[in-house]
């Protein structure tokens, strides 16, 4: 089971949390947004909230797992080796 985040609008936040769909999005430093984000959290409804923490779960394991980093990796390492023997 995952659960939504609240987050401030920081570089790389958005790519982890996306406002309204896995989580909510705040300004930095502005405790009235972060208040309201973490009321709304709050007051959703139970089925609400398991949709939103089941989607950020989803895009947490779509982007972050282990499997998904260790793919990106050898596409790196792919291309490095290609680009070296000069079969870019």
């Amino acid at each position: 089971m995952g659960v939504p985040a609240v987050a401030t609008t920081v570089p790389g936040a958005s790519m982890i949390v996306q406002d309204n769909e896995t989580g909510f999005m705040t300004p930095p430093q502005d405790v009235a947004a972060l208040t309201e984000a973490l009321v709304k959290l709050l007051d959703m409804s139970d089925e609400r909230l398991a949709q939103m923490g089941q989607t950020a779960r989803n895009r947490a394991v779509n982007l972050f797992s282990s499997e998904v980093r260790t793919e990106k990796r050898l596409k790196v390492y792919e291309k490095a080796i290609r680009h070296r023997k000069g079969l870019s």
